[in-house]
């Protein structure tokens, strides 16, 4: 049926075809990038689903551009840079013909693009669209926007690597302005790390200490002066004073690194592991979900004893292991886990139970439970739409695919027109996200 897709443009099946693309895509990105768990898995099935667009393509000419957007991520993820440049070469064109050769939303593949150059080392490439990126941002946002200098940062230091150091000063400089009067303290530490190792190239270690002692008052001011990541910037402190020579000082720092790890609460601890590593997470990354079960299950235990039943890495753990016991097809067990893990998350406002909810949505629904995957689908929607820094495309294709399960097709097309809107008012009238709602409706 697919290869005759030319044959059944408008009907059923070629949009029946379109949700399945769809949901294909959602469930690809969520394996490879929103969990980040099992990205050789993530790959094929956006491989599949790339496969199915071009084939819909075929019939009007609507590219795939979602599949490949999605797939050329996840390669980057697996370091697969060659096969990721080659994918974001297929999408160079369909992104300029899709958007025209100058609208604000070719910035964020074009940086995803350029940092694939740049960890090939193809440096000279990089530059070309690193600077393609930042006349976008001036043209559309202004020269005081954080976006700008968001895009500025790499520049600069891919102009420091090339040796190009006084521009690459002038550069990281205007984004360090932009953002001090943004007040985006969080971003000028990649600024100030980026200043470092230009004044480190000229050897100006003065102004690579002042970055330094920035950098600390910055973390301690976003962070407090006894928690981990104000401990890892005395840490870096430390090594460069021992650089400069400078051991009577680098052994201060070090002793008020001492007190403060000895100071810090166990929770603080055990995050600052939990971030390095999580020993569930990189077994269920290889595939082995029996020993990841495991893991989880005793780390879960762990976290319990340290928060109570109700705490933040409790709620993440919950998360994780659910996503393990789906991927072994335990259903029973993933839905437990996850409501578990919802009734947390809406306890505790943490940000993630929304990804809980969309998931248990889709447990439900792969247990042909399609009502109440419907509620707790739309729900997750809901609670999505609320949110600044969420996207609806992965629980819409779900909703979608358990509305058309129940033959609710009209409810279909009216989701599909839904998220235009959203889309549209979120993204602008010419963005991706527009683009993938409107080829499901056709």
């Amino acid at each position: 049926g697919c290869l005759n897709l030319s044959q059944q443009k408008g009907s059923n099946l070629t949009r029946r075809y379109r949700q399945v693309a769809n949901a294909m895509i959602g469930l690809g990105w969520e394996l490879g990038m929103t969990l980040g768990r099992s990205l050789d898995e993530a790959e094929a099935v956006l491989r599949a689903a790339n496969q199915m667009w071009q084939k819909i393509g075929k019939s009007d000419g609507t590219p795939s551009i979602g599949a490949l957007n999605s797939l050329a991520a996840v390669l980057n993820r697996q370091r697969k840079f060659a096969e990721a440049e080659a994918t974001y070469r297929e999408l160079l064109p369909l992104w300029r013909k899709w958007f025209g050769r100058e609208h604000p939303d070719l910035a964020t593949g074009l940086g995803n693009f350029a940092s694939v150059l740049r960890a090939q080392g193809k440096l000279a490439e990089a530059e070309s669209v690193y600077r393609e990126i930042v006349l976008l941002q001036r043209k559309f946002l202004g020269n005081e926007h954080p976006r700008l200098a968001y895009y500025l940062c790499p520049l600069g230091n891919l102009l420091t690597i090339r040796g190009q150091l006084t521009e690459a000063e002038a550069v990281l400089r205007e984004a360090l302005a932009i953002q001090n009067k943004c007040l985006l303290d969080s971003d000028k530490l990649t600024t100030l790390y980026y200043l470092i190792q230009l004044h480190t190239a000229r050897r100006d270690w003065a102004a690579a200490e002042a970055c330094h002692r920035e950098r600390l008052e910055i973390t301690r001011n976003l962070h407090g002066g006894e928690s981990p990541q104000f401990v890892n910037e005395l840490t870096r402190f430390s090594g460069f004073l021992r650089k400069q020579n400078r051991p009577a000082e680098a052994n201060e720092v070090d002793r008020e690194i001492a007190e403060t790890k000895g100071r810090l609460a166990d929770a603080d601890r055990g995050r600052l592991s939990r971030t390095a590593a999580s020993r569930g997470a990189a077994l269920a990354e290889q595939g082995r979900l029996a020993e990841a079960e495991a893991a989880y299950r005793e780390e879960l235990a762990q976290w319990r004893q340290k928060e109570g039943d109700e705490g933040v890495n409790v709620f993440q753990t919950l998360f994780d292991l659910a996503t393990v016991y789906s991927r072994e097809n335990n259903l029973a067990e993933a839905e437990a886990t996850l409501r578990e893990a919802v009734r947390i998350g809406l306890k505790r406002n943490i940000p993630l139970h929304m990804s809980a909810l969309n998931n248990l949505g889709y447990v439900l629904m792969r247990q042909d439970r399609l009502a109440e995957a419907e509620t707790t689908l739309r729900e997750a929607l809901d609670l999505l739409k609320k949110s600044p820094n969420s996207g609806i495309t992965y629980t819409s294709g779900f909703l979608a695919e358990t509305l058309h399960r129940q033959h609710k097709d009209a409810e279909v097309e009216a989701l599909g027109r839904e998220a235009i809107d959203y889309a549209r008012q979120r993204y602008g009238p010419g963005s991706e996200d527009v683009a993938n709602y409107s080829a499901s409706l056709v």
